[in-house]
């Protein structure tokens, strides 16, 4: 199963950075709204509508759940170019320590962010990332 990058299709800035990071990808993966999933979809992932809403979240070829900052690591890493390498400076301590509280605060405060997309109408609210 190919790795999958869930966001919040409701939030402009997440749909934004999601589908412009999985067009770099140079591995199998998905990036998705949650909103698309539904909530089967989501529990078939070891996930809630409310972890969903709360975060990004990557869910690894083995099916593992990775939230927020490491989400972002792991998507990262999963590109070419510069953005596989930040991914890889992101992931590792003790810089992966500052991640957490930056990304808390860039959750927390994205309600100041531009919103409402209409995931069911966005041209392109399902990307499948390039294959290496």
């Amino acid at each position: 199963m190919p790795a999958l990058l869930l966001y919040d299709g409701d939030c402009e800035s997440c749909t934004a950075f999601a589908l412009r990071l999985a067009g770099a990808w140079t591995t199998q993966a998905d990036v998705l709204a949650w909103q698309q999933l539904g909530t089967d979809g989501l529990l078939a992932r070891r996930l809630t509508p409310t972890d969903a809403r709360r975060a990004l979240w990557w869910i690894d070829e083995h099916g593992m759940p990775h939230r927020g900052a490491a989400a972002v690591g792991h998507a990262l890493l999963a590109a070419r170019g510069w953005r596989g390498r930040l991914g890889r400076v992101v992931l590792t301590p003790p810089l992966s320590w500052f991640g957490v509280p930056g990304y808390w605060a860039a959750a927390r405060w994205r309600h100041r962010q531009p919103r409402a997309v209409d995931t069911t109408r966005h041209p392109a609210a399902h990307y499948r990332g390039r294959a290496a």
